[in-house]
């Protein structure tokens, strides 16, 4: 590693989702970039962790931000949390920005089971969807890099978590196709409505501050269909 790094993104994902290959890339991968860093006399560069919102539990509701308990059930969330509790601890001028929902042009796995009809949704109105831009979650990147005041821990997620069921029916009757059937939640959905007051008290300004306007865009565009 050379000399003169001043900014740092650990954005890594690991090959198999299970607990053996998630420890070896958040948490030992993740080890072994700060001893390189202070190693080649990097120390004083601006280190983001790119983490999960999947650090707070699955059975946790309401209002959360980063002051939150973080009460993690599953594996995923729980060496997460571990990972950037060791790095806060040893590299104090890091960042870690916890994405929720990723979607994108490039990420259309809803849209998809919905058009396929395999989507379901769940009977309950107390499931939400917390969702974030790619475009953003990468601006959001860059932002925290270059804002020098910026440290410790920050939510990823845009300013209109919206009920899983009014999301799933919008998104249906947009595409031109059959509302979703009811059916059990999956892992992945939770009674969250997160917060991302601290990223925007910074400075940073979305572009897609819903989700249903993301959507949108996406599906009206003409050179990236859906199939």
């Amino acid at each position: 590693m050379p000399a003169g790094i001043t900014r740092v993104v650990y954005c890594a994902t690991p090959d198999e989702r299970d607990e053996a290959h998630y420890r070896a890339t958040y948490l030992v991968g993740l080890q072994h970039l700060v001893q390189a860093l202070k190693d080649t006399g990097n120390t004083d560069a601006r280190l983001l962790f790119v983490s999960s919102t999947a650090v707070y539990g699955a059975d946790q509701a309401g209002a959360l931000d980063e002051n939150s308990p973080t009460e993690p059930s599953r594996f995923n969330g729980r060496v997460l949390l571990e990972a950037e509790q060791w790095l806060l601890g040893h590299w104090p001028q890091a960042r870690v920005l916890r994405l929720s929902g990723i979607y994108g042009p490039e990420r259309r796995y809803l849209l998809r089971q919905l058009q396929s009809g395999a989507a379901t949704v769940p009977s309950s109105d107390e499931y939400w969807a917390n969702r974030i831009h790619v475009h953003d979650a990468a601006r959001a990147v860059i932002h925290l890099l270059e804002e020098g005041t910026c440290q410790g821990v920050f939510i990823g997620t845009d300013s209109t978590p919206v009920p899983l069921k009014t999301l799933y029916r919008e998104l249906a009757h947009a595409l031109g196709v059959a509302e979703p059937a009811v059916g059990p939640p999956s892992p992945m959905m939770s009674r969250k409505r997160l917060s991302n007051h601290k990223l925007l008290s910074t400075g940073f300004e979305l572009r897609w501050p819903d989700c249903r306007a993301g959507y949108a865009a996406i599906m009206a565009s003409e050179d990236q269909p859906l199939q």
